[in-house]
């Protein structure tokens, strides 16, 4: 995209939480942002009316977690001018985050979300600090960085209704950008206030899928554009080759992004092909799949791509 369409679509963004805002939520929202990606300088002009002495840190209480890492809540009122004038360049930068060249760059996103809640901002505080640490099966604690909207959009697809209750707790509708810069606002039906005060558990199984969300954005920067695919669909076919790719032994992360690349650009299901499975096969514990694959050429993906769209008789017999 152009700078003109990012303006657009930033554009078009601010106006329907603005609108959600007015009809829901008495025009008022928590500007959820990471404060170590670039912080907010007192010369940056586009975020001008921000103060940071207006914020609410989120308290991610841990030996290991240092405060300067908190994120942070910036209270927002659009019967302000100055406040929603903030919403629109926050969606501004939000859209501006997800272009190729920034993430490659390293950049990050701290632009983490809009937060809508009833409740007080210190509710909202606390629920979040709570939110976010949790003791793995194993034993150790992690946290959960639910301010980077890649984390979230990942881990809310895996979560069952009662478990997307508790992560939300006090906050009715937790707007975020998605991958492709399109606006979703996860809420859920489930209000009642003891389901809501219930803590967010994880079973092993997703615990295993939380360890393959960095694996699982890194390979979907793969997707082309204007692939015409649901995100949602792409999202779930490479979160099941990840899982395949795990149970086969791989693990280092860039070598599973690298795997769920050719789920999303050769087939969902490339590593049953016999091309690929001769290779899986073949593999002693130290091989990367990125070194057993190496000899395929540009060819033979297509040539896999192929074969996997057409019926089992269908298919063309193993060259080599």
């Amino acid at each position: 995209m152009n700078r003109d369409d990012l303006d657009r679509l930033a554009s078009t963004h601010a106006d329907a939480i603005q609108r959600h805002l007015a009809e829901q939520a008495g025009g008022r929202c928590l500007l959820l942002l990471d404060p170590v990606l670039r912080p907010i300088s007192a010369d940056d002009t586009a975020w001008a009316s921000f103060d940071p002495a207006g914020t609410l840190p989120v308290r991610v209480e841990h030996p290991d977690v240092d405060r300067t890492y908190w994120p942070l809540l910036a209270p927002l009122d659009t019967a302000r001018f100055a406040d929603s004038e903030l919403i629109a360049q926050s969606l501004r930068e939000g859209v501006q985050e997800l272009q190729p060249a920034q993430l490659d760059a390293g950049h990050g996103r701290r632009i983490g979300g809009w937060l809508c809640s009833a409740e007080s901002n210190d509710a909202v505080a606390r629920h979040l600090a709570a939110s976010m640490l949790h003791v793995h099966p194993d034993g150790y604690t992690v946290w959960l960085r639910l301010h980077d909207p890649a984390v979230m959009w990942a881990l809310w697809s895996i979560l069952g209704g009662v478990q997307r209750a508790a992560l939300l707790g006090p906050i009715d509708t937790w707007h975020l950008l998605d991958p492709a810069g399109d606006l979703l606002s996860l809420s859920t039906p489930l209000r009642g206030v003891r389901v809501r005060r219930e803590r967010l558990r994880l079973s092993e199984a997703q615990w295993a899928d939380l360890a393959s969300v960095a694996a699982l954005n890194l390979a979907m920067r793969a997707r082309p554009p204007g692939d015409g695919h649901p995100l949602e669909r792409m999202r779930a076919d490479t979160l099941d080759a990840l899982r395949r790719a795990r149970g086969m032994g791989f693990d280092d992360e860039r070598d599973l992004a690298a795997f769920a690349r050719r789920a999303i650009t050769v087939h969902p299901r490339f590593d049953h092909h016999p091309l690929v499975v001769q290779r899986l096969q073949a593999r002693d514990p130290d091989d990367y799949f990125t070194g057993l694959v190496d000899d395929l050429s540009d060819q033979d993906w297509q040539r896999i791509g192929t074969d996997m769209s057409l019926p089992l008789d269908a298919r063309q017999p193993i060259s080599r």
